[in-house]
């Protein structure tokens, strides 16, 4: 069974704002949400969520250098969009 996020988590998860992430759905570019019981509180499937980060496209690699003796190494971290 899927975990239900709320709205915090998914701000949370994707670091998006609350505008933005409204505005995505919209267009139709983030999984819509699902209305509780009671029909003020919303939620996310978590596996939805998941999916949508991971298809998400690389920002720019953050780049840092590090010392290894006299050798230099790159290390690429990730940045999503």
């Amino acid at each position: 069974m899927d975990t239900l996020l709320r709205l915090k988590q998914v701000l949370e998860a994707t670091k998006l704002s609350k505008t933005g992430l409204y505005q995505m759905i919209r267009l139709g570019a983030f999984p819509r949400q699902r209305r509780l019981a009671g029909g003020r509180s919303v939620c996310w499937n978590s596996r939805d969520v998941q999916e949508w980060i991971a298809s998400r496209p690389l920002a720019h690699p953050n780049i840092s250098e590090a010392q290894s003796g006299s050798e230099k190494q790159v290390i690429r971290t990730r940045t999503r969009l």
